[in-house]
């Protein structure tokens, strides 16, 4: 097993040769010959400083509201090339715009932050988000590498010391928007918690980041994972929890008719678990407990789940952890054997592990960043353990995932399609889609590509 996910020496490449190449470059034109260069064409104010957060299909602004949370995404992305992939002065000049009007507009007295503001900055909503604190941490970390800024350093430390001992409270609102009598745990927490230490130790590594990984990855298995749990078999598949028609990749991972998989391909061996493979329960009890009769707390949310999933591989690759490594791909599995819509191809975006109605009424639409988040799980996974099964999941999901989100005439992705595929809408960016879902992910599936490459070279 690798010791770090873009280690440039320990990969064994169990991906055929050709096809490693081929992906390579593949996602190499996606990220720096597609998708960055429109963020950097589109999003950028360079009169009042920031980012558009309301972009049409052509990029054009439709708004000039700026989100918070979507500011401090794409200033962490830019830091995050810069300081990763290649000293640009563009990249530099793109994150500090960003910066700049979030330290400017962002910030309340108390250190907490609006949600969504004006071109010019006067607060819009004065809605407080954890979220949009947690992303701006980031950004501010990772820019002041770029930068070379020692002070925002230690105001990116100051807000990290503000916002972790409010993660993992007791929390009345599962993804609703109104209070809800129960003291409820929520996974996003944990989520969140990883992608800011992740964020942090690898700017300035410290055993302070390393312990909040790991109380972030203990929690998620320990509290929201349920290996024991099964799906309803009325949403499910009664053999081996694996889809018998229209959800398993065929030989060689291409889809034979409208993304329904041919015989062939059903992985009946090598690890994916019967029974429905278990659930990740979005909403629990503060100690683990299901709240079943709640029915928020039934969410098992396919996206969000495998999100979830590649963080705790990387975590388990930083420490060598083979156990939460193979739980983390458990994860995947299962919730591609839950959530892959078996008529129409595609990851659904919200379901209850019961198939009992969700108070979401998009719960049936493909989303950008689900399909994002599963590339870069299931390639991570492949290249650690060679697992065909693994393997044929990644191409079905990569075929259905590049043959229906990228818009070929306008550039970037569509983020929202109907269930049967085609774009419910054609706007590239809103309050939620922005530049980091889609861009992190082909970024790491580019550098893990990338490594295995150089390690074969150097053999």
């Amino acid at each position: 097993m690798p010791q770090t996910p873009h280690s440039k020496s320990n990969h064994s490449a169990p991906i055929p040769l050709p096809r490693v190449m081929e992906l390579r470059q593949h996602y190499r034109q996606a990220m720096f010959d597609d998708v960055i260069p429109w963020w950097m064409k589109y999003s950028l104010d360079r009169e009042q400083g920031g980012y558009y957060s309301h972009l049409q299909r052509d990029g054009t602004p439709y708004s000039t509201d700026k989100y918070m949370w979507s500011t401090g995404r794409q200033a962490w992305m830019f830091s995050h090339l810069y300081n990763t992939h290649e000293q640009r002065p563009e990249w530099l000049e793109a994150a500090r715009l960003g910066v700049d009007f979030m330290l400017q507009h962002g910030f309340r007295d108390n250190g907490r932050m609006n949600f969504r503001l004006t071109r010019e900055g006067p607060s819009r909503s004065q809605v407080l988000s954890t979220y949009t604190e947690a992303f701006a941490s980031i950004a501010l970390a990772e820019y002041s590498k770029a930068a070379g800024d020692e002070q925002l350093w230690d105001r990116a430390v100051s807000m990290y010391d503000f916002l972790m001992p409010r993660l993992g409270r007791a929390d009345c609102t599962p993804m609703l928007g109104y209070p809800i009598d129960a003291e409820i745990h929520l996974h996003a927490h944990d989520m969140v918690r990883i992608t800011v230490a992740w964020v942090f130790d690898e700017v300035r590594p410290h055993d302070r980041f390393l312990e909040d990984l790991k109380m972030s990855a203990n929690s998620v298995v320990d509290r929201h994972w349920k290996p024991e749990m099964g799906p309803s078999p009325d949403g499910v598949p009664s053999q081996g929890g694996v889809p018998s028609q229209g959800g398993v990749p065929s030989q060689g991972g291409v889809p034979s008719q409208g993304g329904v998989p041919s015989q062939g391909g059903v992985p009946s061996q090598g690890g994916v678990p019967s029974q429905g493979g278990g659930v990740l329960l979005e909403n629990v009890g503060m100690d683990g407990s299901p709240l079943l009769d709640i029915v928020e707390c039934r969410m098992f949310h396919p996206g969000h789940a495998i999100e979830s999933a590649w963080m705790l591989m990387e975590i388990a690759l930083k420490q060598d952890n083979q156990k939460l490594f193979d739980t983390a791909v458990d994860i995947t599995l299962a919730s591609l054997n839950h959530g892959w819509d078996r008529e129409y191809g595609g990851i659904r975006y919200i379901t209850n592990y019961d198939w009992t109605p969700t108070h979401d009424l998009g719960a049936d639409l493909k989303l950008w960043w689900p399909h994002s988040e599963a590339l870069y799980a299931l390639l991570l996974a492949w290249t650690c353990t060679g697992r065909e099964d693994v393997g044929r999941w990644y191409e079905e999901v990569h075929h259905w995932s590049f043959d229906h989100f990228p818009d070929t005439q306008h550039g970037e992705w569509y983020g929202y399609l109907n269930r049967d595929g085609s774009p419910i809408w054609t706007a590239k960016a809103n309050g939620w889609k922005g530049c980091f879902h889609l861009p992190r992910v082909l970024y790491r599936c580019y550098k893990l590509l990338d490594s295995i490459v150089d390690g074969v070279v150097d053999e």
